[in-house]
C-alpha cells in the first residue's frame, strides 16, 4: 500500500511537468493543462465511489448474496494521537471521504466543500454518513389515506360541502 500511495504522491507532484511536456508536444497553455490536470481528474476514491459501493454490498445483502452488512474499506492508515493540519490544504475528494467515513471537518474545510464540491458529491458523501449512522430499517408500507373530498358530483354534494362551516372555538371568559 506504501508503494502505491508512494506513486500518488510522486504523480500529483509531476502535474506541472506532464502539463509543460503535453503543451510542447500538442501546443497550448500549459497552465490550462494543469488546470485541468488538478480539477478535473480524480486521483483517489471519493464519497460518491464509496456511495456506489456500499450500494452494491446493500444490494448482495437484500439478494442473499452476502450475510452481512459492509462497511466499504479499502485501506486502513495509521491515525495520529491529534490531527496533524498541513499547511498544504486537502483535496476536495479527501474532504468528502473524510466527512463520508464520519470524520470531523475543520470549519474551513467544511467551507471549502460548501464552495467548492460538485453538489451530486457533497449529496453523496451526505447519504454515505446518514446510511453508516442510521440503523437499517424495511421500506415503510403505504398507507391509505382518506379523502374528505365528495365523491359524487351532484350539486347538491358539491353546495351541502361548500355550506359547511369550521367548528366554532371556546372562547374564554375573565
Amino acid at each position: 500500500m506504501a508503494l502505491l500511495q508512494q506513486s500518488l504522491a510522486q504523480g500529483l507532484a509531476a502535474r506541472g511537468a506532464i502539463a509543460r511536456a503535453f503543451a510542447e508536444a500538442q501546443g497550448g497553455d500549459p497552465a490550462v493543462y494543469e488546470a485541468y490536470l488538478t480539477r478535473n481528474i480524480r486521483y483517489t476514491l471519493g464519497a460518491e465511489e464509496l456511495s456506489g459501493l456500499s450500494a452494491l454490498f446493500d444490494r448482495a445483502r437484500a439478494a442473499g448474496l452476502i450475510t452481512r452488512a459492509v462497511r466499504p474499506r479499502l485501506y486502513e492508515s495509521p491515525k495520529p494521537a491529534a490531527p496533524a493540519r498541513s499547511t498544504a490544504p486537502r483535496s476536495v475528494d479527501a474532504l468528502l471521504a473524510d466527512a463520508a467515513g464520519g470524520g470531523r471537518l475543520a470549519p474551513d474545510d467544511a467551507l471549502r466543500l460548501y464552495a467548492d464540491a460538485p453538489t451530486l458529491e457533497l449529496g453523496a458523501a451526505a447519504d454515505q454518513r446518514r446510511r453508516a449512522s442510521t440503523p437499517t430499517t424495511s421500506s415503510p408500507t403505504s398507507s391509505t389515506a382518506t379523502s374528505t373530498t365528495p365523491t359524487s358530483a351532484s350539486p347538491a354534494a358539491s353546495s351541502a360541502t361548500s355550506t359547511a362551516r369550521p367548528p366554532t372555538r371556546p372562547t374564554a371568559t375573565c
